[in-house]
């Protein structure tokens, strides 16, 4: 059984050729003139290779610091995009998002790092994303949601309290973003 992770899925529509001997040889959500002349590949049964829209090289999981740390995730696309279709979604993620910048202000040298999914985002979305907001930490693009995958974070947005590498807290809901504020730095202060 194949899942989206295997292809490193982008969101929909998301196209991925496979040869007649099962490699993946495209992967895009694009609907463009590449797509095309890989599909009429496929068709003439003319070779193929993995291409550069396929990655290549996997970006390493996160090694986590000893102590407390901190890792946050979300989309650059949540508060804006999920405005009309799913306002609570929305309201939740800009919620987060003021969460998490009280928490690195108040707390400058915590270890926090913190990740957008590549779905439906480009480099320059999350520089506009950073510029827009001002967000004075490091906010990395998961290009193939390995992040996101591993440390299980199904839901935008999401974050998570380590202590010594061990998860000790897990939040996904912000709309009593003070009452969260107030949790998380009991966990940062239990060091």
């Amino acid at each position: 059984m194949f899942y989206a992770g295997n292809f490193e899925f982008k969101g929909t529509p998301f196209h991925v050729l496979i040869n007649a001997q099962g490699d993946v040889v495209y992967t895009t959500y694009k609907d463009d003139a590449q797509l095309a002349e890989k599909l009429a590949q496929l068709a003439s049964n003319a070779p193929t290779a993995a291409t550069a829209s396929t990655p290549t090289n996997i970006a390493p999981i996160t090694a986590l610091p000893k102590g407390i740390a901190v890792v946050y995730f979300t989309a650059t696309w949540c508060d804006w995009y999920m405005k009309d279709i799913h306002p609570e979604m929305s309201s939740n993620c800009a919620n987060s998002l003021q969460l998490v910048d009280k928490l690195y202000r108040s707390n400058p040298k915590l270890p926090l790092t913190a990740y957008v999914t590549h779905l439906w985002t480009e480099q320059t979305d999350l520089a506009d994303y950073i510029k827009k907001f001002n967000i004075p930490y490091t906010v990395t693009m998961d290009d193939n949601n390995r992040q996101f995958r591993h440390w299980k974070a199904n839901e935008y947005p999401t974050l998570i309290v380590f202590n010594n590498g061990k998860e000790i807290g897990r939040f996904t809901q912000f709309d009593n973003s003070g009452k969260v504020q107030k949790e998380v730095e009991v966990l940062l202060k239990g060091k």
